[in-house]
């Protein structure tokens, strides 16, 4: 029994919810779902040129915000963190449906390999994503990780956010659906980045 229940929560058994091919199928019911989701809103970019016009970037957004940013105006190639716990495998085999490369650790699970490997995908080209306030929190309270991840790679951090209001007219577009806003800040460059 006790061995049944440890092939269970680490997602071993062969009858389980947790199975490989299970795991395929929710990704994809997952994938559809943050796609549908998204189709029912209206979007409004605010500032999106900062993500555009910068070629190469460390992009930051709270852990919170996490569900629509893979539909921000990101460019691949890209790579991010996803952590080790059951609920970053879930995430983790929705990313390449939408084609993001994953490196697996959090700052309270293999987070310097992690760090390690995302720098090597940013040697390699591709831009970086962090939650920098990661999914233990506290939320909204940014590691050290994003910062250092910059120092050692010159990339510049830029900051994006979610918004949503429901019902509330100014964030209406005509056809009554929310409008949801993301903003990219100013990038934060290699030199701005010691003084944090």
């Amino acid at each position: 029994m006790a061995a049944r229940y440890a092939a269970t929560s680490a997602g071993e058994d062969a009858g389980g919810p947790l199975t490989k091919p299970n795991m395929k199928l929710l990704a994809l019911v997952a994938s559809l779902f943050i796609r549908t989701l998204h189709a029912t809103l209206r979007v409004k970019h605010v500032r999106a040129e900062n993500l555009v016009n910068t070629p190469r970037y460390i992009l930051a957004f709270w852990h919170g915000h996490l569900l629509l940013m893979l539909h921000s105006r990101w460019h691949g190639p890209i790579a991010v963190m996803s952590s080790r716990s059951r609920d970053g495998e879930y995430i983790a085999r929705v990313f390449p449906w939408y084609g993001v490369d994953v490196v697996r650790g959090s700052s309270s699970r293999g987070g310097i390999a992690a760090l390690r490997g995302l720098l090597r995908k940013a040697r390699d080209g591709k831009n970086i994503v962090f939650t920098p306030d990661g999914p233990k929190g506290p939320a909204r309270v940014a590691k050290d990780g994003v910062v250092y991840a910059a120092r050692s790679s010159g990339l510049p951090i830029v900051p994006i956010a979610f918004a949503a209001k429901k019902k509330t007219p100014p964030l209406l577009g005509p056809d009554g659906r929310p409008v949801s806003v993301l903003e990219g800040a100013l990038p934060l460059r290699r030199a701005d980045s010691r003084a944090a």
